[in-house]
Parts: C-alpha cells; structure tokens; sequence
C-alpha cells in the first residue's frame, strides 16, 4: 500500500507539473485534455519509435505531427469532431467520388467471412483468439 501511495503521489505532482507547464505555454484553439492525449499518450507512445528512428539514417518531416497542425484541427467545433464530420466533409471536396463509400464500415458491410479473411491475413492469431473468447464465455 506504501509503494501505490508513493506512486500515486508522484504522478500527482507530475501532473501538477504538466498543468503548470500547459498555463505557460497555451496553445491557440487547443483544449487542455486534447492536448493532454497529444503530449502524454501519442508523444509516449512515439517516443520509441523516434528513437529507433534517430538510430537509422532515415529522413522525415513529420507533418501531421506538429502543434500547429493539431491546433488546426482542433479549432473545429467539437460536435463536428466526435463523429470525424470535418474528415468527411474534406474527402468530399477533395475527392468526391469516393464520398460514396462508406467510412468504417462494419464488418456485415463486406461479409462477415471476407472480414475475418482479410484480417487474418495481417494477424495470424485473429481466429484463434475469437475461438478462445467464444470457448471462455461458455
């Protein structure tokens, strides 16, 4: 219990730190809990891929991810952005014959059996764990 207050206690004063940070150095259009998914989870997440990234001679502009950008996107209205409306709406100018097509459709779109084809395709233990769930809720 001593070594869970002990962490508890030190996330707590690196969230402080974070916030304190944050009333520093605002971003124009960007919620404090958008930027904290940005910052805290997708930086961690990336972190060691860009380190395996500056151990290779590779170059890269990473466009998408940069504050502006984000900022950007996150100007629009948040109605807008839960349901990705303004993803649609900018496939429907830039390519509008595609708007047809249905974005993440669900599997019963293409066929159950096609779906589990096309994903066992790039994951070898996709049947295999839906039969072990199935096994396991009987």
């Amino acid at each position: 219990m001593c070594q869970l207050r002990k962490s508890c206690s030190s996330a707590i004063a690196g969230m402080r730190q974070w916030l304190e940070w944050v009333k520093q150095t605002p971003q124009a259009h960007m919620d404090w809990r958008d930027r904290f998914y940005i910052e805290q989870r997708l930086a961690g997440w990336q972190s060691s891929k860009e380190q395996l990234y500056d151990l290779s001679n590779i170059q890269r502009i990473p466009i998408v991810n940069a504050a502006r950008t984000y900022a950007l996107m996150l100007s629009i209205a948040e109605n807008r952005r839960l349901n990705a409306k303004y993803q649609l709406d900018l496939i429907s100018q830039a390519v509008p014959q595609i708007s047809c097509y249905p974005c993440n459709p669900s599997d019963e779109y293409f066929g159950k059996l096609r779906a589990m084809i096309i994903k066992s395709s790039y994951d070898p233990l996709y049947i295999p764990r839906i039969v072990a769930r199935k096994l396991r809720s009987r």
